[in-house]
């Protein structure tokens, strides 16, 4: 009775051991793309989010040097009078503004 029960069970064995791949694969499948905690969408959050801190950092650098241009305009006259000459072309009082344009492309094609 033992040798046959033993060759009976044999075919069972391997369907379990089937099954018990066949399930290993699917839990592997659902870690690697299921839903919204699955590996590979945990790895594209992941980038998203470095990219992110990248511009977060990168507008915290911009936020202060505006800052630094403000307290520069709100305490030294001379940067507001260059800005002043520079970008609006004013000048003092019997100060000549030179304004020069571009050389005009004198070779034809």
């Amino acid at each position: 009775m033992g040798l046959f029960s033993s060759i009976q069970n044999a075919p069972r064995a391997k369907q379990l051991a089937w099954i018990a791949i066949i399930f290993g694969l699917l839990l592997l499948f659902l870690f690697l793309f299921g839903g919204k905690y699955g590996f590979v969408n945990m790895y594209r959050l992941s980038d998203e989010r470095t990219a992110l801190e990248r511009t977060l950092d990168s507008l915290a650098a911009e936020q202060e040097s505006i800052k630094r241009d403000i307290k520069k305009l709100e305490t030294d006259r001379s940067e507001i009078e260059r800005i002043a000459r520079e970008k609006y072309g004013m000048a003092k009082k019997g100060e000549k503004v030179y304004k020069f344009s571009a050389p005009a492309d004198t070779v034809r094609k």
